[in-house]
């Protein structure tokens, strides 16, 4: 019955809708792909004795055929072997594997990130860390959204390196820390990472900042999806099949090990056949190489109503509050450590005029990436009441389950110091963070 409705229900129905209960059901979500590059070739090499037994007249043609045929395939599999990076036994990919983005940000768009160019380097694993260390290095996985991800800081900036550094320091033994941070995910998809990664990475120390996705959901126009993602989550299979939203790639189980012909195949097969994502174009998180989009989402901002009313945020706290219990579920059990890392912002009250014109979250029940924008905002001081209410569940988990804190939302002056927007940091932040995060770990039994 499913497997009929997807043919005939709108993409954005079914993604809302139906897709996890076609997945739990063993529905696929995707095309399958066409036959294997192995079983391929060995169709041909079939097709080629065939002919060579059936087609006495052109056997010496056949044969050089279908040397020249495998021969070709071997050297184009060698090529890929000594260019493309080492297959990883990493099965969820977050980032696009292997590459480096270069950001030339725009001077005075973002205060306290002056570079020429910075680097955004993703390893095979598809994480913003060097390579998955040999057995007995300790590794810890930040996870989280944008403010985890770093994106404009250089990969020498990014508080996890700055973690992966002083801990080093501290703890006088080498230390690996993975950035699992990416724009946009919320606590729905933090849970998918920890239930992923607890088998991919195998990490001595989940660290887990969030909130700000969270809060943005819930009061910029994606309350629907939160409530209903709420009410999949209530299974567990759901959490997994929530992957295919976050992931580049999901592997199968010992698919690195094969050809590398066939990961290239298989790359873009995925590629060209992925669904748009639910929600269009004005839904996209936009970031460009300079990060000049930031002028475009301040303005908006800046020319839109300004209301200091508190929204209704309680069926997404407890969509929070769930979540973060979920990742201790996952996570403790396993004699994994687990940090929780509060939501800093530059929100204050009063604030001064400088600073808030950096600001350009909290749209109200419209996406801040829409066209054209949306006409109310909420103030400064209500994001910062209602992000509080995020934190203020950070911190009960942290009390109940005797948790190592770091609560960077008192720690970290609330000041472009820190952050050059409302809640991303800037190098001196990031260092701070870094530094603070070191410290609570080495400290921590």
């Amino acid at each position: 019955m499913l497997e009929a409705a997807r043919r005939t229900t709108p993409h954005d129905t079914w993604a809302w809708q139906l897709r996890d209960d076609a997945i739990r059901l063993g529905v696929p979500d995707r095309p399958r792909r066409w036959s294997s590059v192995a079983w391929t070739l060995l169709a041909l090499a079939i097709g080629f004795v065939a002919a060579f037994a059936l087609w006495r007249a052109r056997r010496n043609e056949i044969a050089i055929a279908g040397v020249a045929l495998f021969v070709t395939v071997g050297a184009a599999e060698g090529v890929l072997r000594l260019v493309v990076p080492a297959p990883t036994d990493v099965r969820h990919i977050l980032h696009p594997p292997s590459r480096t983005t270069v950001f030339r940000p725009e001077k005075g768009v973002m205060p306290g990130v002056e570079y020429a160019e910075s680097h955004f380097t993703v390893d095979a694993a598809g994480l913003r860390s060097g390579p998955l260390p040999a057995p007995g290095v300790m590794r810890v996985l930040a996870i989280g959204g944008s403010t985890t991800e770093a994106l404009y800081l250089d990969d020498h900036d990014a508080w996890t390196a700055v973690l992966e550094r002083e801990l080093g320091r501290r703890l006088a033994r080498p230390v690996w820390v993975g950035n699992a941070g990416k724009s946009g995910l919320t606590s729905f998809a933090h849970v998918t990472q920890a239930l992923a990664y607890v088998d991919d990475i195998k990490p001595d120390v989940v660290i887990v900042q969030a909130g700000i996705n969270d809060l943005t959901m819930c009061v910029s126009g994606d309350r629907r999806d939160l409530v209903e993602t709420a009410f999949r989550f209530r299974w567990p299979d759901a959490w997994d099949a929530y992957g295919r939203r976050i992931f580049a790639e999901v592997n199968s189980p010992g698919a690195g090990r094969g050809l590398r012909l066939q990961t290239m195949v298989d790359r873009v097969v995925m590629r060209f056949s992925a669904p748009e994502p639910a929600g269009g174009a004005g839904a996209a998180v936009v970031q460009d190489r300079q990060a000049s989009y930031y002028r475009v989402l301040r303005a908006a901002r800046a020319g839109a109503q300004k209301i200091d009313s508190d929204p209704d945020l309680a069926p997404c706290l407890i969509a929070f509050d769930d979540n973060l219990h979920r990742i201790a579920g996952i996570v403790l059990p396993l004699g994994i450590r687990l940090v929780l890392v509060t939501q800093g912002s530059l929100y204050r009250n009063p604030m001064p005029a400088d600073d808030e014109s950096l600001l350009w979250f909290g749209s109200v029940e419209q996406s801040v990436f829409a066209h054209p924008p949306a006409p109310q905002y909420y103030s400064a001081a209500s994001m910062q009441r209602a992000l509080a209410k995020y934190n203020a569940i950070t911190l009960r988990l942290c009390e109940e389950r005797k948790l190592v804190c770091v609560d960077a939302d008192a720690l970290l002056p609330h000041s472009t110091a820190i952050y050059y927007d409302d809640v991303h940091f800037n190098i001196g932040g990031a260092r701070r963070l870094g530094e603070a995060l070191a410290v609570a770990i080495a400290k921590a039994p």
